[in-house]
């Protein structure tokens, strides 16, 4: 495992230098809060669990920030999320819309990784897929206050045979831009 997330580390660090050497611009923020987590059973799942496991999480995140125009940017980003006994490494790729100085929206995709291993009462696929769509206020030019939403494409979590599915969460953060 440790060797997987120096990899990652790599790629991402060489990503971003990339941007950074272009005509692209590029700056770095860091990103921390709580999201509400839910597993709802997908429609393919046998199993016999019908609703959705919640938990409350906390995530922190650090990205760079691209900008392409006056409006137009993207964000690569690197993170942790953790609950109950579960951590994430989280990777969200987005591209992002300024309508101004204050606002920005944004739509993407993340990869998520569980860094746990499987026990007896709980099976994790260990790569996962989900879909990203936010949006960001800046109180100042620095810090900003992030809500966003993930929804999941890939099958992640098997718990005790009750419940399992995709993970999906509901996010409110603070952030600080460098």
């Amino acid at each position: 495992m440790p060797q997987r997330l120096l990899i990652i580390f790599f790629v991402f660090t060489f990503a971003s230098t990339s941007f950074a050497q272009s005509d692209v611009k590029a700056s770095f923020s860091i990103l921390a809060g709580l999201n509400q987590t839910s597993i709802s059973k997908s429609s393919d799942s046998n199993s016999s669990f019908r609703g959705t496991y919640s938990d409350l999480e906390w995530y922190a995140h650090f990205n760079t920030d691209l900008s392409f125009n006056e409006h137009w940017g993207g964000v690569i980003g690197i993170g942790i999320a953790t609950a109950d006994q579960t951590t994430f490494l989280e990777l969200p790729i987005v591209l992002t819309y300024n309508f101004n100085e204050k606002w920005k929206v944004f739509l993407g995709s993340q990869g998520d990784f569980i860094l746990n291993e499987a026990s007896d009462t709980v099976y994790y696929k260990h790569a996962g897929l989900s879909g990203v769509l936010g949006i960001e206020y800046y109180i100042i030019p620095q810090i900003f206050i992030d809500l966003r939403t993930t929804r999941g494409i890939v099958e992640q979590i098997k718990i005790e045979n009750q419940y399992g599915g995709k993970r999906s969460t509901f996010r409110l953060g603070i952030g600080y831009k460098f």
